[in-house]
C-alpha cells in the first residue's frame, strides 16, 4: 500500500479518533522506546480499556510492531517504516 493510499484509508477510518491519534502521537515521538500495552496507555494518557479497543487496528495497519527483548516479556514498538504510520505522522502534524 502507498503512503497516499494508506493516507486515504485512514482519512475514512477510525483511526483518526482522538484516541488512536494520542497512541500514534505517543509513539512518534519515541518511536524506538518499547511499551508494554499498560506502558503504553499510560504514556498515552488513556485507559487501558480505550488501547485495547483500538489494538486490532493498530496490528492491522502494521503500527505497532513486536520488540525484541531478553526477558520475554510483551513489549512493543512504533513500525516506522509501514505507511499508515507515515501517513498519520503527515495527518497529525498538519493538524
Amino acid at each position: 500500500m502507498s503512503p497516499a493510499t494508506a493516507r486515504q484509508d485512514i482519512q475514512t477510518n477510525t483511526l483518526l479518533d482522538n484516541i488512536t491519534i494520542k497512541i500514534v502521537e505517543t509513539l512518534l515521538e519515541n518511536p524506538t522506546i518499547p511499551y508494554t500495552k499498560t506502558q503504553l496507555a499510560d504514556a498515552a494518557d488513556i485507559s487501558r480499556d480505550a488501547l485495547y479497543r483500538r489494538w486490532n487496528d493498530l496490528q492491522a495497519y502494521d503500527i505497532i510492531q513486536r520488540a525484541e527483548d531478553e526477558t520475554g516479556g510483551d513489549y512493543w514498538t512504533l513500525n516506522q517504516e509501514a505507511d499508515a504510520v507515515k501517513a498519520l505522522a503527515t495527518l497529525i502534524h498538519r493538524q
